[in-house]
């Protein structure tokens, strides 16, 4: 048995069957403090499960203590930390991987600051974090976001088209970016990291049917799955928000 093949059975899990894939992002309160639905960890991860949620993204405090261990759900585990007044764009390494591992994590994801000064050291991080997970047999998600200064759309589209490329050439097993034009943009970033999987990054809060918009401009370009975190805990109609998205496998 090697490492590639738990890669490969890990990753499956992550993406599924059947269409793109929902996975609640769960670390937003880590970010920029508990909000909306975050305040009660328990009952909202209880009420996403109740409505058919079974992929979480979280911090391994978080996973350990408010996603059920008897759970049959994906766990993926943020393997890079932030500080509260640091420089913003600064990710190193957190949990070690062999406790994540340890943890039943069915993944780990690694957050990487393109276009700022910090960005050689997310970077090495990338490669140094995909090394080591890989000989645990754990898949790595690539989280490329352009922290520059808001420029002209091109600009930061080519900035993720790189950011992309680079992700699948350190290693990464599946990559997570912002939307960013339209479905035809964002297009171009899935083909830019052709053949590895490309997952659509929630970002900011907004309404409903924006979120609805852009999960369907991803599933039309070919996006494996979205990753939705205040966009969830903020949801004016989480019911109805989440099965309305189901609509889009």
């Amino acid at each position: 048995m090697t490492s590639q093949h738990g890669i490969n059975v890990r990753l499956a899990r992550i993406i599924g069957a059947g269409g793109p894939s929902l996975v609640a992002a769960l670390d937003d309160g880590y970010f920029s403090g508990p909000t909306g639905r975050l305040k009660n960890p328990t009952a909202y991860v209880a009420e996403l499960m109740h409505l058919g949620i079974d992929r979480f993204l979280g911090f391994s405090g978080f996973i350990e203590r408010y996603v059920p261990s008897t759970a049959n759900v994906v766990r993926i585990v943020n393997a890079t930390v932030a500080g509260v007044t640091c420089e913003a764009g600064l990710r190193l390494p957190g949990t070690p991987l062999r406790e994540i591992s340890a943890m039943g994590a069915d993944g780990v994801l690694v957050h990487v600051s393109l276009c700022v000064p910090e960005e050689m050291s997310t970077l090495a991080t990338l490669a140094e974090i995909t090394s080591q997970a890989h000989e645990l047999g754990l898949p790595v998600i690539a989280a490329m976001y352009d922290r520059s200064t808001p420029t002209r759309a091109d600009i930061r589209q080519k900035h993720l088209v790189q950011g992309a490329r680079i992700a699948v050439e350190l290693g990464a097993d599946s990559i997570k970016l912002s939307y960013t034009t339209d479905s035809d943009g964002f297009g171009e970033l899935v083909e830019s990291a052709s053949p590895v999987p490309v997952f659509v990054a929630g970002g900011a809060l907004v309404s409903d049917d924006h979120t609805l918009s852009i999960a369907a401009g991803a599933a039309k370009a070919g996006a494996a799955g979205y990753f939705l975190g205040r966009s969830l805990s903020g949801a004016e109609n989480l019911p109805e928000l989440i099965e309305r998205l189901k609509d889009h496998k």
